[in-house]
């Protein structure tokens, strides 16, 4: 994914997220820096797949934001507080990146911008709308706040990224020539970085401006998806049959080939699988509201051919036109939004899963979490943390606990090889969750025909008696997590989460009905 930062004045940013949902899916930003925010401290607003830094002010209005990909290492940095001024800073990409807004400009603020740029390391980028006019970059003529920060750019060495294209809708009276929404970087930068204005203004007065990074910059790393398989469009039947044909190939388990033979089950697993499943794409999932139809896409289309039409011909008729049609489109989304909340919930009964309930919530509100933190940077933390969990060294014991080494025969029931009826039991009780290293879910055994439960059976007996399991389960793949409300630079404020192989979850799971059994 390219590294692209959108920078965007809202005018409202609850009000268009709708709006902000769009150029999110469309382009993929890695960071979007947004002015006129409009949030009240402490109020919530989540993006799905973004984490939120802020700046309000107290009234609710002005305020800016950046919202930063989940999967992009950075941290908040500090900068002087000025009043008449909202901004918030972050680190990425080795870059400091300030988003501004200053909504009544007047001279003594250029000291308190000089002061808000020298206080982050360099090299800077520095994205807002500063309403500060001048035809260096694009304004139809210039004011005095223009014209003293254009000295201040000069004096520090900041070079303006605006190549003359308006930034603002303007009305049918007014000149078109209108940049307010200024890109700053320093000069190391601005040889690479690509500076455009995206055609439409998605809702508001002002265009959102899409900023390309150098390409050789470390980029935004997507995990790929740990359960890669699109389970809910399986060809379980194929599958079932491509796994038999490849399992009815395997010489039979014994105790000299049950290891080599678990390998090859594995792969037959897995092969059959990339054969008959759909994969997973790692790249960023799309916010999907559960309101949105063909209705609302019509609705916007029609914004947009009348939004175009004003920019050819800025007539007053045209601009009644465009306006009339942002109404409507407003108006539209919001009734959507509200008739299929209303729907959702006719639709719960007493007997509706919360975790069904949580989910549609987060659908409507466009966000799959529930808390940002202003820092994701784990060098600082992830060393303590995994000797937290794996500590360098452990305690001396003289004797450890006895191992046999070759197949001890036992007449205790207990030590019996487990049956099909105890392995179908153990299936029946389980469902879908990540996977661990190998991928393996639980839904291609449980899919399988009675020939693969059988060899797989066959090896689980083996590794029982023998007492040896294969060496890809003593691997597992540990998640921090960090607890709400806990501070992200702290190593004791991750849970850690470990995923074991599915395979041998089951075999767990059949020792835990046996064992619960005989108790």
């Amino acid at each position: 994914m390219a590294n692209l930062v959108i920078q965007r004045n809202c005018n409202s940013i609850r009000s268009k997220k709708s709006e902000l949902t769009f150029l999110i899916n469309k382009f993929a930003p890695s960071i979007l820096a947004i002015s006129e925010t409009w949030l009240l401290p402490g109020s919530r607003f989540r993006v799905s797949g973004y984490r939120c830094l802020r700046d309000d002010r107290d009234d609710g209005y002005a305020g800016c934001a950046f919202l930063v990909s989940r999967s992009l290492t950075f941290h908040s940095l500090s900068l002087p507080h000025c009043d008449g001024i909202n901004a918030v800073a972050m680190r990425a990409f080795n870059i400091s990146f300030i988003s501004v807004y200053i909504p009544h400009p007047h001279i003594d603020l250029i000291s308190d911008i000089r002061s808000i740029i020298l206080s982050v390391p360099p090299p800077v980028v520095m994205l807002g709308d500063f309403n500060a006019h001048h035809v260096s970059w694009g304004c139809h003529s210039s004011d005095s706040f223009g014209s003293l920060l254009l000295d201040l750019l000069d004096d520090i060495n900041i070079s303006v990224l605006n190549n003359g294209c308006p930034t603002r809708r303007s009305l049918p009276s007014q000149n078109p020539a209108n940049a307010v929404d200024l890109s700053l970087c320093s000069p190391d930068l601005f040889p690479f970085l690509s500076w455009r204005v995206f055609k439409s203004t998605c809702g508001s007065d002002h265009f959102p401006i899409l900023i390309d990074l150098p390409t050789n910059l470390r980029s935004v790393t997507r995990p790929s998806p740990l359960l890669k398989f699109k389970l809910n469009q399986a060809n379980w039947s194929d599958f079932s049959s491509s796994i038999d044909s490849k399992i009815a190939a395997l010489p039979a388990v014994s105790v000299e080939n049950c290891l080599s033979s678990y390998n090859d089950f594995v792969n037959s697993l897995t092969s059959s699988a990339s054969l008959h499943i759909p994969l997973k794409s790692s790249t960023q999932r799309k916010i999907s509201p559960p309101w949105w139809d063909s209705e609302c896409t019509e609705m916007i289309r029609k914004r947009k051919t009348a939004e175009r039409s004003y920019s050819l011909c800025m007539t007053l008729e045209n601009f009644l036109v465009y306006q009339q049609a942002s109404a409507a489109a407003r108006r539209l989304l919001n009734n959507k939004k509200r008739l299929g909340w209303h729907k959702f919930c006719e639709s719960m009964c007493p007997g509706t899963p919360s975790s069904v309930v949580w989910r549609q919530i987060r659908r409507f509100r466009c966000y799959l979490n529930s808390y940002d933190v202003p820092f994701n940077d784990p060098s600082s933390w992830i060393t303590s943390f995994a000797d937290k969990l794996a500590p360098p060294s452990v305690p001396f014991y003289d004797c450890l606990p006895y191992k046999y080494n070759s197949y001890i025969p036992s007449s205790n029931s207990l030590d019996c090889q487990f049956s099909l009826e105890e392995l179908n039991k153990a299936l029946n009780g389980i469902s879908d969750s990540s996977p661990g290293e190998d991928g393996i879910p639980y839904s291609f055994l449980i899919n399988s025909s009675l020939g693969t439960k059988r060899y797989f059976l066959d090896l689980v007996n083996c590794f029982f008696d023998l007492g040896i399991i294969p060496e890809s389960w003593n691997r597992q793949i540990v998640i921090p997590l960090l607890k709400p409300g806990k501070d992200p630079s702290d190593f004791s404020s991750y849970r850690p989460i470990a995923l074991s192989s599915t395979l041998l979850k089951i075999m767990e799971h059949l020792i835990k009905i046996r064992l619960e059994w005989f108790c």
